[in-house]
């Protein structure tokens, strides 16, 4: 669990937010644990595997999962934008994350 502290909000001014060094460590260490697994259609057919994650840093979320596809796969038919054989996948597509990232649809 990452524990931020924020002061007061004065009208105007965004938070202060403080984050010590070893909740940034853990948060690496979840990404690690995330890259390499195998990405999943509702189906449960291979879509490929997740080889980065994108943040939003203001907002401290995770935005979207980078995807390696298959080779078998055509990226043109795919729903999101896709560059060089990789696809960016909004984290809203994601229904779970187990010992694969299962995706809704």
């Amino acid at each position: 669990m990452i524990s931020l502290t924020c002061w007061r909000r004065i009208e105007g001014v965004r938070p202060l937010v403080v984050i010590l060094r070893s909740e940034v460590r853990h948060m690496a260490i979840f990404g690690r644990e995330l890259i390499g697994r195998e990405v999943v259609d509702s189906h449960g057919e291979v879509l490929g595997q997740l080889i980065d994650i994108i943040f939003d840093n203001q907002l401290g979320v995770i935005t979207e999962f980078l995807v390696k596809i298959g080779t078998d796969l055509d990226a043109k038919l795919l729903p999101w934008v896709a560059k060089d054989g990789v696809v960016s996948v909004p984290v809203a597509e994601v229904s779970r994350i187990a010992t694969k990232v299962h995706l809704i649809r």
